[in-house]
């Protein structure tokens, strides 16, 4: 379920990370329609002009494009290896900001990280 929330940041924003993140996940591929900018509004719950924002973001960005008459689509030569890269490199961050907010140091974090990745196996 899409959730926004105006207080972290841009809505259209946060629909564009959230529509990548479903190509990173592959549950949007290559050639895939996306949902019309009306339809995909309300499923939202959002105005369709901030979805039309998010779609112009994903096509700057080179993971969509719009062919006239027919919709917006996920991209052929969308690469999903560098998306996956951006996203943890992304999440990297905010754990580290995280873990520094709390008077930490990295070097703890990563001790914590390598605890829950041997409570995972």
């Amino acid at each position: 379920m899409m959730q926004f929330d105006s207080r972290k940041g841009a809505l259209y924003q946060q629909l564009a990370d959230y529509l990548v993140f479903k190509v990173v996940q592959g549950r949007l591929s290559a050639g895939d329609k996306l949902p019309s900018a009306r339809e995909l509004a309300v499923e939202a719950g959002l105005n369709p002009n901030t979805v039309i924002q998010a779609f112009q973001e994903l096509e700057r960005r080179g993971i969509s494009e719009t062919r006239r008459g027919k919709g917006t689509f996920v991209r052929e030569e969308v690469n999903t290896t560098a998306l996956r890269h951006e996203r943890l490199t992304k999440v990297t961050q905010d754990y580290l900001n995280e873990i520094r907010s709390l008077g930490l140091a990295p070097e703890d974090g990563l001790e914590v990280l390598k605890e829950n990745i041997q409570h995972d196996r």
